[in-house]
């Protein structure tokens, strides 16, 4: 038994040392009078993660703090509602709750890929499998130079699919993916085994996952629907030959029915509250390649995966060998989800390419290489087979340590002191301030790095403190030039009108001269000053 125990323990270990390092480092580099709050992957969009939370508390929808202008409530960032609303029975912090909704999808994400794994591959090849999901890498980041030209094998920024970010993904992203892993499992259990109630929690699964984030749910419910019109072929072809397939049950039916129509709905929920904020049309315009040749998009899809690729073709000879379905799933879904890629990329389906990679490739395409791996060792003479574990073990060894050193390790030094990284606690006093002292949802203005963090710590509204915003590079350049103080009186007094300000955060020295007859002060300490907006004529509605 301590053998079995053994590689379990020291495979928590890695994971938690991979997990808690950059974040133990991170907090140790707290400057003095500064507070650092755990900040997980992107600066804005963490930021705006905890103001979901915070409204959460007491809210039902979602108000979108970072723009004055009037939106419609919106209920797309869901899963942070939901961690709000805990948080508010538990009295713990959104900090805290932000951690407990990323840890908690990562202990679910690893117990479904140890189900996965088992429910595939015999006891001895366990190992093989999991090491192939957890450690395998992409190729190393660092560039090389061939015939005079330099070049890079690195996984692109938007992929995440390195040791750690696999390991740190976005809450949602993170709830989304294990959720379909789970739906996955039921319904390689339903193929075994043909129980309906498998069937039903494939259904619930798949469309809780789409609630919370729709991409991985989507690409699982192509791969189903690609299989359920195989299959309709199929039933088709036999009726034809006069040789027909087994029926399917009318309960498996009705089932199936009530499962796409559930999803169809919920697909038309997500669309209408991503519509609100304009997201995926901005992440389109701004990430998809429709000029992109063919070949170009395949490489982009596929180099993420690192040497996982490498094993693909004789798993399609192990697949091939066991003719069931439950072995062709993961290969499915990976096709799948490329073809997802290139129609996205091209503008055939309406959503941003980078949203393909949702699919857990390091699970599925873990799960694929295993198999080729497991059928080069088992056609491999008695002999050899030691001499192929020991190649493969080196392999993927080599793989890990240098992703790790290409990927994570940079994470675990980098050191950041900036002002939206490690906020000074006169920062925290005056957003108090902000908090107590002025109406909810009232806007302020702010530098851009200044206006991430505030709807965070307080209930207003920025004019600027994110990028997924429309007119983004013309926000950008009013806001840089009046907190540098370049309006007149009359071109600041338009702007603070138009775009209905009600306070200014500034903390860029003495307050320009032409702004003074605008705002009285309100709020002062050594770092701050809050100015309330002096109001001389009615705002825009």
């Amino acid at each position: 038994m301590k053998w079995r125990i053994l590689p379990l323990v020291i495979f928590w270990l890695v994971i938690l040392v991979i997990v808690a390092l950059p974040d133990l480092r991170r907090v140790s580099y707290t400057p003095g009078n500064s507070f650092y709050p755990l900040i997980h992957k992107e600066h804005e969009d963490y930021y705006s993660y905890l103001s979901y939370i915070k409204q959460g508390r007491s809210r039902n929808t979602l108000v979108d703090q970072y723009t004055t202008r009037q939106l419609s409530p919106s209920l797309l960032h869901n899963y942070y509602l939901i961690l709000g609303k805990i948080g508010k029975i538990t009295d713990l912090s959104d900090i805290f709750m932000y951690r407990i909704g990323l840890y908690a999808p990562l202990i679910f994400y690893v117990f479904m890929s140890f189900r996965l794994v088992t429910l595939y591959l015999p006891p001895k090849y366990h190992w093989l499998a999991l090491s192939m999901i957890f450690f395998a890498s992409p190729y190393p980041s660092e560039k090389f130079s061939l015939l005079g030209r330099s070049f890079s094998l690195g996984a692109e920024w938007w992929t995440g699919l390195d040791i750690y970010s696999r390991l740190m993904m976005k809450p949602h992203h993170f709830i989304s993916t294990a959720l379909m892993m789970a739906a996955v499992y039921a319904f390689l259990k339903f193929l075994r085994l043909r129980k309906l109630h498998d069937l039903v929690f494939t259904g619930i699964l798949m469309d809780l996952a789409m609630v919370f984030f729709a991409p991985p749910a989507l690409i699982l419910l192509s791969s189903l629907s690609f299989l359920l019109f195989v299959y309709l072929l199929s039933l088709l072809y036999g009726i034809i030959k006069k040789n027909p397939l087994k029926k399917p049950k009318l309960r498996e039916v009705a089932a199936v029915i009530l499962i796409l129509i559930c999803s169809l709905f919920i697909i038309k929920f997500v669309q209408n509250e991503a519509a609100k904020k304009n997201l995926v049309n901005w992440e389109s315009a701004r990430l998809n390649a429709p000029l992109e040749s063919l070949p170009l998009l395949t490489y982009r899809f596929f180099l993420p995966l690192g040497i996982l690729p490498l094993f693909f073709i004789p798993a399609f000879f192990y697949i091939r060998r066991k003719k069931q379905l439950i072995f062709a799933f993961p290969m499915l879904i990976i096709f799948i989800s490329y073809l997802l890629f290139i129609f996205s990329a091209k503008g055939i389906v309406p959503i941003p390419m980078i949203r393909m990679i949702y699919y857990a490739p390091y699970v599925f395409g873990g799960l694929t290489a295993a198999f080729g791996a497991v059928y080069l060792i088992e056609r491999t003479s008695k002999t050899c087979k030691r001499a192929v574990w020991i190649c493969l073990s080196l392999l993927f060894f080599l793989n890990a340590l240098w992703g790790l050193k290409s990927y994570w390790w940079p994470e675990v030094v980098k050191k950041e002191i900036f002002l939206n990284t490690y906020i000074p606690v006169p920062y925290l006093e005056a957003m108090d301030f902000l908090n107590f002292g002025t109406d909810r949802y009232s806007n302020v203005m702010s530098t851009f790095y200044t206006g991430m963090f505030i709807p965070a710590f307080t209930y207003n509204k920025v004019y600027i403190g994110h990028e997924a915003i429309e007119e983004f590079p013309v926000i950008w350049w009013t806001a840089g030039h009046f907190m540098a103080g370049k309006f007149s009186a009359g071109d600041a007094a338009k702007f603070l009108t138009e775009n209905r300000i009600d306070y200014v955060f500034w903390d860029q020295g003495d307050l320009p001269q032409a702004y003074s007859g605008l705002m009285d002060q309100v709020y002062k300490n050594e770092y701050v000053t809050i100015y309330k907006i002096v109001e001389t004529q009615d705002k825009p509605g």
